[in-house]
């Protein structure tokens, strides 16, 4: 027979094979999935210095000017996971400073006659 070094490296045997293999393809899958946690987490603190960056650069510029300009540098962040969609709208709605200056509401009664006051 012989080749007892490459036996005792290689496990020898086709049983032990097949255990060796189950076990790196757990092992793998387990790194894999440490990967996939590591990579969420990595996401979440990008996402959470982007956050910070908007804070500060908005409590620092607050002119209408500069605020279009926070929004149109915190929309040029390409990965969608990272880029602040409510903060940007908020930025857009103050910068719109739209204003509600008159509601009007027509009551109609079940009958269809629309002069009924209340």
């Amino acid at each position: 027979k012989g080749g007892g070094m490459w036996e005792s490296i290689f496990g020898g045997g086709k049983e032990e094979q097949s255990s060796t293999s189950t076990s790196l393809s757990s092992s793998s899958k387990k790194k894999k999935k440490k990967s996939d946690d590591t990579a969420n987490e990595e996401v979440k603190q990008n996402r959470q210095g982007v956050l910070n960056l908007f804070t500060l650069l908005s409590t620092r510029y607050t002119s209408m000017e500069e605020k279009q300009q926070l929004a149109i540098l915190f929309s040029l962040i390409s990965k969608p996971e990272l880029q602040p969609v409510k903060e940007i709208k908020g930025l857009l709605g103050e910068i719109d400073n739209g204003t509600i200056a008159e509601i009007q509401l027509e009551v109609e009664d079940v009958l269809g006659d629309s002069d009924i006051s209340r």
